[in-house]
C-alpha cells in the first residue's frame, strides 16, 4: 500500500522484496563480532595451554608413581625440550624406555610448550635425567617447570607421590 497524493508525489513505503546495501554490511559486522569474540573465547591462550599440559604430565607422573608400588617395579620419567619418557628398570638394571603401554609412552608436548627446568630434592638436574619411582613408595621430591611463550607453571611431587601444579608468568 502506497500514500501518495499524486501521480511522482514522494512516496512513505519502502520497496518490498529486498534489503538495502547498508542493512548487509550491518548484518555482516555483527556476524564478524561475534565470530571474533567466539574464536578468542575458545582457543586457549598459551597460560591455559602450559597449564593443560602441565596437568596432564602431572596427571601421568602421580599415574607412574602408583603403577611402581602396584606392579612392584621402579619406574622413572626424564624429559628434554618439548619431549617425555618413562622408563621401567629391568632385572639387570638397566632401563627400558616403556612403548607398549599407551598411558606411559613418550609424549611431545604441545604447541611451542618445553621443558625448562628439573629439580630433585632441591637440586637442579641434567635434562633427560630421570626421576625415579621406587615400588616402596616413597620417592624423592621433584620439580618439573615447562614454559610456553608467556607462561610457566611447575609441577611438584612430593615424598609421598602428591603432584600439585602450580602456573605463573
Amino acid at each position: 500500500m502506497t500514500l501518495t497524493s499524486a501521480p511522482g508525489a514522494f512516496s512513505l513505503s519502502r520497496h518490498e522484496g529486498g534489503f538495502t546495501f547498508v542493512e548487509i554490511l550491518v548484518v555482516l559486522l555483527v556476524i564478524g563480532i561475534v565470530a571474533a569474540v567466539a574464536a578468542l573465547g575458545i582457543s586457549p591462550n598459551d597460560r591455559q595451554e602450559t597449564r593443560i599440559e602441565a596437568s596432564r604430565l602431572a596427571d601421568l607422573l602421580e599415574e607412574a608413581a602408583i603403577e611402581a608400588v602396584n606392579r612392584g617395579e621402579t619406574l622413572a620419567w626424564s624429559g628434554k625440550d618439548d619431549f617425555y619418557t618413562f622408563w621401567q628398570k629391568a632385572d639387570d638394571g638397566t632401563w627400558n624406555e616403556i612403548v607398549s603401554d599407551d598411558l606411559f609412552r613418550g609424549h611431545a608436548l604441545q604447541g611451542d610448550i618445553r621443558i625448562d627446568g628439573i629439580s630433585v630434592s632441591g637440586a637442579q638436574t641434567a635434562p633427560g635425567k630421570k626421576i625415579v619411582f621406587s615400588p616402596s613408595g616413597v620417592n624423592r621430591p621433584f620439580t618439573i617447570t615447562l614454559a610456553g611463550n608467556r607462561a610457566k607453571a611447575d609441577i611438584s611431587g612430593d615424598v609421598m607421590n602428591r603432584v600439585s601444579v602450580d602456573s605463573h608468568e
